[in-house]
C-alpha cells in the first residue's frame, strides 16, 4: 500500500461520507449505540473523577445503557463483517486504535487491557477463519445455537487462573483489572450471531425487512454518529472528561 492509499484508508476508517450503497439503517442503529454508550461513559466519568455516588453505575438505567450499547455494537460489527471484503485490514486498524487508547488509559491510571475495541479488532481478524465454516450452516438455527452458547458460556466466565496472559479469552489472574473488558469468550459467539442475522437478511424473502431496517431507517444526526463510530468512540471520552473538568473546576 503506497502512502497515498494508506492516507485515504485511514481517512475512510475515521470519516465516511454517506453514499447510495450504504446501509443507512445500520448507521442509524450504530449511532443509537454511540449515544447510549456516551451516556454511560458520562455517568462513569462523574463517578470516577468527580465524586458522584458509585451507586449510579449499578442503577437499572445505567446497566441498560451499558448493556444495550455494547451488545448492539458487537452484533452490528458481526453483521458488517458479513458484508466486508477487508476484515483483516479492519481488524488490524481497530487493534492499533485500541492499543493507543490503552496507552492513554494507563496515563489516566484507569487501564483498559481488553476493551470493546480490542475485542472487535480480534474478532475481525478471526472472522475470515470462522466465517466460511459458519456460512455452510442454516443461518437461523446457527444464530439460535450461537446465542445459546453466548448465554451459557457467559454464565461461566470469567474464570480465575494463575496465568496472567489468558485474559483475552476470558480467563483472568486474581490481580487482573480492566476498566473495560470484553473477552473473546463469550462475546465472539454474539459477534457471529450478528453475521448469521445479516445472512438471513440478505435472503430474497427478507427483502422487505432488509429495506425497512437497513436502508430506510434514518435519523440524520444519529446516522452520522454511526457512520463514523470509530471517530466518535475515540473522541467522545476525552471530550466528556474535558467538559466535566471545566464544569467542576
Amino acid at each position: 500500500m503506497n502512502p497515498k492509499s494508506f492516507f485515504y484508508y485511514i481517512k475512510s476508517r475515521f470519516w465516511e461520507p454517506s453514499g447510495p450503497g450504504r446501509y443507512r439503517g445500520m448507521d442509524t442503529l450504530r449511532g443509537l449505540c454511540c449515544v447510549l454508550m456516551a451516556g454511560f461513559h458520562l455517568t462513569y466519568a462523574l463517578v470516577a473523577y468527580h465524586g458522584a455516588p458509585a451507586a449510579l453505575l449499578s442503577a437499572p438505567w445505567a446497566f441498560a445503557l451499558q448493556r444495550i450499547s455494547s451488545r448492539g455494537f458487537i452484533l452490528l460489527s458481526g453483521m458488517s463483517c458479513r458484508l466486508s471484503h477487508s476484515n483483516g485490514k479492519r481488524g488490524v486498524f481497530t487493534l492499533v486504535c485500541a492499543m493507543a487508547l490503552t496507552g492513554v488509559s494507563f496515563l489516566w491510571n484507569d487501564p483498559i487491557r481488553f476493551g470493546i475495541l480490542h475485542f472487535m479488532g480480534a474478532a475481525c481478524l478471526l472472522y475470515p477463519l470462522v466465517g466460511p465454516l459458519l456460512h455452510r450452516l442454516p443461518s437461523i438455527p446457527a444464530a439460535v445455537a450461537l446465542l445459546a452458547a453466548y448465554f451459557f458460556v457467559g454464565q461461566q466466565l470469567p474464570i480465575a487462573v494463575s496465568s496472567p496472559y489468558l485474559f483475552p479469552l476470558g480467563f483472568v489472574a486474581p490481580a487482573f483489572t480492566s476498566s473495560d473488558y470484553y473477552p473473546l469468550l463469550p462475546f465472539f459467539f454474539l459477534f457471529l450471531t450478528g453475521s448469521c442475522l445479516m445472512e438471513t437478511l440478505q435472503e430474497q424473502r427478507a427483502e422487505p425487512l432488509r429495506r425497512k431496517l437497513l436502508k430506510e431507517l434514518r435519523i440524520p444526526v444519529i446516522e452520522g454518529f454511526g457512520r463514523n463510530a470509530l471517530l466518535f468512540y475515540v473522541l467522545h471520552q476525552p471530550l466528556i472528561i474535558a467538559i466535566l473538568a471545566v464544569c467542576f473546576r
